[in-house]
């Protein structure tokens, strides 16, 4: 990462980009003069129409950088890891497969070292770039809850299932 110049992430597919795009928006705008970002977006069989809407956010201070997915992620993901996420609990039903491609943002972003991976539907109120200074080397990641999910049954007694354990997620609130 080079001085002042941050790499965010969003993933999107083809029914998200309009939220996508007001997430970037309010991104760039309340960006702080000095901060550059390099906003990858992971597109999950988008239009190329769409990406063109994507593209027309460059600016100088905000670098777009698309990277698409044809779907051939999903033929390769781990049936038991999907059978987690679909172990009949109600709440996950509405999951997309592009959804679980923020389990492999380390794959589509290879010598990235840090990076901030944002939903796409939220809006950013302030420069963000503070986040990066947290220190999480004895972390996977950084995560913010969603209180929904992080009391539903499949996380609280599937928290170890995918290999990871909990207590190496460092928990901003």
């Amino acid at each position: 990462m080079s001085e002042n110049k941050y790499h965010v992430v969003y993933i999107t597919d083809e029914n998200y980009v309009m939220p996508t795009c007001v997430s970037i928006v309010s991104l760039i705008k309340n960006k702080s003069a000095s901060i550059k970002y390099c906003v990858n977006i992971i597109a999950d069989k988008v239009s190329e129409k769409n990406k063109n809407i994507f593209r027309e956010l460059h600016s100088k201070d905000c670098e777009i950088n698309i990277i698409d997915t044809d779907g051939a992620f999903y033929k390769e993901l781990n049936s038991s890891f999907y059978q987690i996420l679909n172990d009949g609990e109600t709440f996950i039903k509405h999951v997309t497969a592009s959804v679980v491609l923020k389990f492999n943002i380390q794959n589509f972003l290879k010598g990235l070292d840090t990076v901030l991976y944002l939903d796409s539907d939220i809006i950013v109120n302030q420069d963000v770039s503070d986040l990066f200074k947290i220190d999480i080397s004895k972390n996977y990641a950084a995560v913010s809850p969603t209180p929904r999910l992080s009391k539903a049954p499949i996380f609280s007694s599937n928290k170890n299932s995918v290999g990871l354990s909990m207590d190496k997620f460092l928990i901003v609130e």
